[in-house]
């Protein structure tokens, strides 16, 4: 079966569906001793039935393999950013991993000095993810058709400019969590993590001589 046939086949079970879940959910609405849930149930269904046929017909197209290649990647890891910052005791967790460790490493190390090392560990994972979040914005970006170069302005801008309002956003979530304070400084460090991380990937193209 070509794809063209796939698609109309698609297209037509969806149509044939949507039509006998109308004719059934006027016929519910229609009788008032139905209960509201199965009117309301049969309702949904009517919305969702050509959602999912639309769903259906564009998973055959180019689009969404293209969505699935290079935005669904970068879609994945702005959740798990997210998650992470929904953390309410996210210090006491990074506490319960790395104060042992810096204690056994270096027994005389005083409480300020621990405390210090476990923040400045949580900076590091703060430039560390949003550099890598910031290398898949660029590859989504830059599977676009035009004639821009790479390394261009507009992509690299683009770029950081989308790894700057997303932080911003992530800071601004965190007024809603408890324990969480939103910080400035913070959005800046995210920047400068999604800075590094494209610089890190344009020395690495240099070496190895792809652009």
């Amino acid at each position: 079966m070509t794809n063209f046939e796939t698609e109309s086949l698609l297209l037509w079970l969806s149509g044939v569906a949507l039509t006998v879940i109308t004719i059934i959910t006027i016929y519910a609405i229609a009788i008032q001793n139905k209960p509201t849930d199965q009117k309301i149930f049969w309702l949904l269904m009517v919305i969702f039935v050509p959602l999912l046929g639309a769903f259906l017909f564009w998973m055959q197209s180019d689009k969404f393999r293209i969505f699935l290649k290079y935005w669904l990647p970068m879609l994945i890891w702005m959740a798990v950013i997210f998650a992470a910052s929904s953390d309410a005791k996210s210090f006491e967790h990074s506490s319960r991993l790395l104060a042992p460790l810096l204690r056994w490493l270096f027994p005389q190390m005083s409480e300020d000095t621990v405390h210090f090392f476990i923040f400045l560990a949580r900076k590091c994972a703060h430039v560390a993810e949003y550099a890598m979040f910031a290398l898949l914005v660029r590859r989504a970006l830059n599977q676009s058709k035009n004639n821009l170069t790479p390394w261009s302005w507009p992509k690299v801008g683009g770029t950081l400019l989308i790894v700057f309002l997303y932080a911003a956003s992530d800071e601004f979530h965190q007024i809603f969590v408890p324990t969480r304070t939103p910080a400035i400084h913070d959005v800046v460090i995210d920047t400068i993590g999604g800075a590094i991380g494209l610089f890190a990937l344009w020395l690495v193209g240099r070496w190895r001589k792809r652009w």
